[in-house]
C-alpha cells in the first residue's frame, strides 16, 4: 500500500504496509507488549506513549510525533520513519535493525544499549550523542554531521589509534 521515499541499502524499498492508523492521538498509551506488522502510522499523536516488550514490524512512521516517548526491550524490525518528531524519546534495550530514519528531528534523543544494526540515519545532526556503542562497519554514517570527540570515539572503534605525528 503505502511506500516510504527513504533511501535503503542496495536501493530496495520500503516493505509495503497492509494496514493503516490515521490521525489518532495515543498519547500517553502503554504499547507493551503489543505487536504490529506492516502498519502505516500517519500522523499518529504518540507523545509520552511507553511500552516494554512491544514490537513493530515492517511498519512506517508518517508525520508522527514519537516525542518523550519510553520504550523499553521493544523492536522496531525494518521500520521506517518519515518526517517524524523523536524529541526527548528514549530508547532502551531495543533493538532497530534495518529501519530508517528519513527528514526525522532528534533533538535530546536517548539510546541506551539495544541494536541499531544496518539503521539508516541520512542526514542526521549527531553531534553531541554518545557514539561509542556505534559500529561504523554495520551502521554507515554518510553525511552525517559529528564532533571532534565523537570523531575520536568513531575511529578508535574501527580498532586506529589517535595521535599526532610529530617526528615529521
Amino acid at each position: 500500500m503505502l511506500a516510504s521515499m527513504a533511501e535503503r541499502r542496495h536501493g530496495t524499498p520500503a516493505p509495503p504496509t497492509e494496514s493503516e492508523v490515521v490521525s489518532e492521538r495515543w498519547d500517553g498509551e502503554d504499547l507493551s507488549g503489543r505487536e504490529f506488522r506492516r502498519v502505516a502510522f500517519l500522523d499518529v499523536d504518540l507523545t509520552d506513549a511507553t511500552a516494554t516488550g512491544a514490537t513493530f514490524e515492517e511498519c512506517t512512521f508518517r508525520d508522527t510525533d514519537l516525542n518523550a516517548v519510553a520504550f523499553t526491550d521493544s523492536a522496531f524490525v525494518n521500520c521506517t520513519f518519515v518526517k517524524s518528531s523523536l524529541f526527548g524519546a528514549r530508547f532502551t534495550g531495543c533493538k532497530l535493525t534495518g529501519s530508517m530514519f528519513d527528514r526525522c528531528r532528534f533533538g535530546a534523543l536517548e539510546v541506551t544499549g539495544g541494536d541499531w544494526s544496518f539503521t539508516g540515519l541520512p542526514g542526521a545532526d549527531l553531534r553531541g550523542s554518545d557514539l561509542s556503542a556505534v559500529d561504523p562497519v554495520a551502521n554507515p554514517l554518510r553525511n552525517a554531521v559529528v564532533d571532534l570527540d565523537q570523531a575520536v570515539v568513531l575511529v578508535r572503534s574501527l580498532g586506529l589509534e589517535v595521535g599526532v605525528d610529530l617526528e615529521g
